[in-house]
């Protein structure tokens, strides 16, 4: 009876509005925020939370490609090449959401565009992804000018040998 009385009370608009102004203030308190910016801060660094929480954002965003990524994806995206689009968080490797890639030769596709990626660090995300055994292939926005030669480029990178194929981390991608 205690519990149903107890419902009964957290229905009525007042209670609601009461609580709702004791919840503002308690999460407004600056040891709340300092505690939950540090639980937060480590499960981010989670190896396990970070990129279900990716795959979930990605699912709950509905990405698409975008232009760039579309053009790209219509001229190498196809049964031979066995390159498929994953940039819509399908596929995080190292806390990482690559654009394109091809499971069997470990290979992988990145566009990057001047509006998302103006201030990577000129081979780091080839690094991030080396350590997983993955080759990494850098398209921009000069290579969309001529989409033969782009799919010539793509066409000898994808013949060219990994040099990181078999010197991967043991433990796997999340797929």
């Amino acid at each position: 009876k205690n519990r149903q009385k107890q419902l009964i009370i957290q229905n009525v608009p007042e209670f609601k509005i009461k609580q709702s102004k004791r919840q503002k203030i308690a999460h407004n308190k600056p040891q709340t925020k300092i505690k939950h910016s540090i639980a937060m801060t480590k499960n981010w660094q989670d190896p396990i939370y970070r990129p279900n929480q990716l795959l979930a954002i990605g699912k709950g965003l509905d990405i698409k490609p975008n232009k760039p990524e579309t053009l790209i994806k219509n001229k190498v995206c196809n049964e031979k090449s066995k390159i498929i689009y994953c940039g819509d968080y399908s596929v995080i490797i190292n806390g990482k959401n690559p654009d394109f890639i091809c499971f069997e030769k470990k290979k992988i596709i990145e566009f990057n565009g001047p509006y998302w990626h103006k201030y990577d660090i000129q081979g780091q995300r080839e690094l991030i992804f080396a350590v997983w055994g993955y080759d990494t292939l850098i398209l921009v926005d000069e290579d969309l000018l001529d989409m033969d030669k782009l799919q010539l480029k793509v066409d000898l990178f994808m013949e060219r040998p990994n040099p990181y194929f078999g010197k991967e981390k043991q433990n796997g991608t999340k797929h």
